[in-house]
């Protein structure tokens, strides 16, 4: 099959319609080109890469739904970055990512946003996200903290906290 500029392979069951529906909204969801390289402590997740980078990955993920124009957006970058930052320098079971909403969807239940920024948070093996109000670097960690994010167990165990 061809889809815009990309020619694609189905690899289920032709037969079972919900492997075939599956398929067909990941191909066709809104989304940038899935990046080749993530640089920095914020992964950047697109339409077709937030099954994987989300609910794939067996860590908590906070994620920042963003347009690139939105000037509560901008606000937020300095204070999200330097979160996030932190997170990777604490060693935290954590994925910090961000998305941008203006030409990126996601197409699953809980994920929807009237206004930028939006940011949700997702426990592991979990579906359903939580939508996030904090807007500052220390908020953030506040909201981190009060989750009881763990710190990864490698980060542990070379702590002696294990």
């Amino acid at each position: 099959m061809i889809f815009g500029d990309r020619k694609v392979k189905y690899q289920g069951n032709m037969t079972n319609d919900e492997d075939l529906s599956w398929w067909l909204s990941m191909e066709t969801v809104q989304s940038e080109p899935i990046p080749t390289e993530q640089n920095g402590d914020v992964r950047v997740v697109v339409g077709r890469s937030f099954y994987k980078e989300v609910f794939e990955v067996e860590k908590h993920v906070i994620l920042e739904v963003y347009a690139p124009w939105c000037g509560h957006c901008k606000d937020l970058e300095p204070h999200y970055e330097a979160f996030a930052k932190k997170m990777k320098e604490d060693r935290r079971d954590l994925v910090v990512a961000k998305l941008d909403g203006s030409k990126n969807k996601i197409p699953f239940d809980g994920f929807t946003w009237t206004g930028f920024p939006t940011v949700f948070f997702l426990k592991p093996k979990s579906n359903t996200p939580e939508k996030v109000m904090a807007r500052t670097e220390e908020a953030l960690i506040s909201f981190i903290t009060k989750k009881k994010v763990p710190k990864s167990r490698r980060a542990a165990i070379s702590n002696g906290e294990l």
